[in-house]
């Protein structure tokens, strides 16, 4: 992959996660296809996103936010979890 294509996809994540203050971090590794659409309909359906990342570049998106210390989870295949209805 290009230095070009990284710097998008990094830039990418930073605005993704800009905003996100609390997030989970998942494995996905073997989950099929379907099983990931079905997940990511019911997650979406209360307001929850899930985002498959390039650990490296998610690493480096996250130390210029300032937030680097999410680097220790970002191991393998994984997500990041985030979003969801506010509770009032």
């Amino acid at each position: 992959m290009s230095k070009k294509i990284k710097g998008l996809m990094q830039g990418e994540f930073k605005n993704r996660f800009e905003e996100v203050t609390e997030c989970v971090v998942v494995s996905v590794r073997g989950v099929s296809g379907n099983d990931n659409n079905e997940m990511r309909g019911e997650l979406l359906s209360k307001g929850i996103r899930l985002s498959v990342v390039k650990n490296s570049l998610a690493r480096r998106a996250f130390e210029e936010m300032g937030r680097g210390d999410i680097k220790d989870v970002l191991e393998g295949p994984c997500a990041i979890v985030y979003g969801g209805r506010q509770r009032s």
